[in-house]
């Protein structure tokens, strides 16, 4: 991966699948992260300058978490 300016991620869970929660191994402050109110769609954006070390994490399941 190279350095690049801006990230556009968007997921639908479908199948009775839910997003449970998300993790992001950067500063919060540059990204706009949006998800639905039944917990099956998220979206992640950013118009910032990004590196090769920046990730994500989304854990999906069709259980409830406890």
């Amino acid at each position: 991966m190279t350095p690049y300016d801006g990230l556009v991620f968007s997921l639908r869970c479908l199948d009775g699948l839910t997003i449970k929660e998300y993790v992001i191994f950067d500063d919060r402050k540059l990204y706009n992260v949006s998800e639905g109110s039944d917990k099956t769609e998220m979206s992640i954006i950013s118009t910032d300058w990004l590196d090769a070390n920046t990730v994500f994490s989304v854990t999906i399941s069709e259980t409830e978490l406890e």
